[in-house]
């Protein structure tokens, strides 16, 4: 039976996963990826995930600083479907309208929930019970097309992290490219208008999103650690020092309302911070460039604060 061919559309990690499991099924017959900006300290480019892997497996691929740029060169291919995971740029209509079934997006949210660049930070940070996977079509909007199929994760945003997400949202993926992709390929295929009374944002992680607010209830602090564990991390700033923080815990427990939001409790064997119903205590943090410590480790060598020091609010 002859393969459908698709071009793919894609960036980091998740995008590779989508890319692997789509050459198992399907005709790859080009990957476009963001143009190489990072670079090592030799100065050297940081190749994507998605770019290596192309060029491991030997996949024609191209890097256009706009999609626009190639726009006759996926006309000549003629493919059957463009599919888009974690690509970083808009793709306009004049493009999406080329492939013969049209071109969908696999977005990392229950849609129309969390549209934006960073749909598992948000569902974390804002304390989802449940967030998921969601196959949809483009459209000329951000996130706005119809629904496809949907896969649904419960999470506990006390417990879980991003990074721990992130790999279930992987097998997500992989198990809708090989249960669900196929039925792309028929002149009819069932999908449904987005709510738009229901529409929230993802938008991507901004360095202010990142700083913890010492005033909030001790549930949304941990939210903020694990949504932004292990990367970007939390920051909190104390004496003009900025601390990135990785894993904590909160304890419901009665703190003298005199002793203000931030102040420092502990800092001996446990570095405990008073915030609005309890105590945050930090268990892995690390100081400016230094290296990520368990908190005793951090409490031996610390010379930044001590008891009854306050953190910034920012």
């Amino acid at each position: 039976m002859k393969k459908h061919k698709i071009i793919f559309m894609g960036t980091p990690k998740i995008a590779r996963i989508a890319l692997d499991s789509l050459t198992k099924k399907y005709e790859i017959i080009l990957v476009v990826t963001q143009a190489d900006k990072n670079k090592d300290r030799k100065g050297n480019y940081i190749f994507s995930e998605v770019k290596q892997y192309c060029i491991d497996h030997n996949i024609s691929y191209l890097q256009p600083e706009k999609v626009k740029e190639i726009k006759t060169e996926i006309e000549q291919l003629k493919p059957d479907l463009i599919v888009t995971c974690a690509f970083g740029q808009f793709v306009s209509e004049s493009i999406l309208n080329i492939p013969k079934y049209k071109s969908v997006n696999l977005h990392a949210s229950l849609l129309p929930k969390l549209r934006g660049g960073a749909p598992m930070q948000w569902a974390i940070i804002n304390g989802y019970k449940e967030t998921g996977l969601t196959l949809m079509y483009m459209d000329k909007l951000m996130d706005h097309g119809n629904i496809i199929k949907q896969i649904q994760i419960e999470i506990n945003p006390l417990i879980i992290t991003y990074s721990e997400l992130y790999q279930l949202m992987e097998e997500a993926i992989i198990k809708m490219i090989n249960e669900h992709f196929d039925i792309l390929f028929n002149e009819k295929v069932e999908s449904i208008t987005q709510n738009e009374n229901e529409v929230t944002f993802g938008y991507n992680i901004l360095k202010k999103d990142r700083y913890i607010n010492w005033n909030c209830n001790g549930n949304e602090i941990i939210y903020l650690i694990n949504g932004l564990a292990d990367t970007p991390l939390a920051l909190a700033e104390i004496n003009n020092i900025e601390l990135k923080i990785k894993q904590a815990e909160f304890k419901e427990i009665e703190v003298n309302n005199s002793i203000s939001n931030g102040t420092i409790i502990a800092c001996d064997k446990e570095l405990l911070i008073k915030v609005n119903n309890g105590i945050i205590s930090v268990l892995k943090l690390q100081a400016p460039n230094k290296k990520m410590l368990d908190v005793k480790q951090f409490l031996n060598g610390n010379n930044i604060f001590k008891q009854f020091d306050k953190f910034n609010n920012k």
